[in-house]
């Protein structure tokens, strides 16, 4: 089994086709839930601004509530959509280079 704290360079010993077919699926599997993550909150993001949209001054319903809180939170949403963008794009960047080559 692979070590998951040591990178591919330092194992021991050299893996076993089934241990490359995991290593392949592992990467997989990350590379989709940062593309999840990502469009989950980019979706956030844009309702987000849409509602503070909705508040601004001169719209009809910028007297019931000011939408200081509501462009703070899509500031918030905006970094944490950064963070799962470029998660998810250098994800995809390292995905281009087989991980198993290293071992042939």
């Amino acid at each position: 089994m692979v070590d998951p704290n040591l990178s591919l360079t330092e194992q021991e010993a050299p893996l076993t086709e089934a241990e490359k077919k995991d290593v392949v699926e592992n990467a997989a599997e990350r590379s989709r839930l940062a593309t999840n993550r990502f469009l989950k909150s980019a979706a956030a993001l844009l309702t987000s601004c849409g509602l503070a949209y909705l508040f601004l001054d001169g719209h009809a319903r910028h007297a019931y509530w000011t939408s200081a809180c509501l462009i703070w939170v899509s500031l918030g949403l905006l970094v944490v959509c950064l963070n799962y963008g470029a998660t998810a794009w250098l994800r995809d960047l390292k995905n281009d280079k087989d991980p198993t080559d290293r071992w042939d």
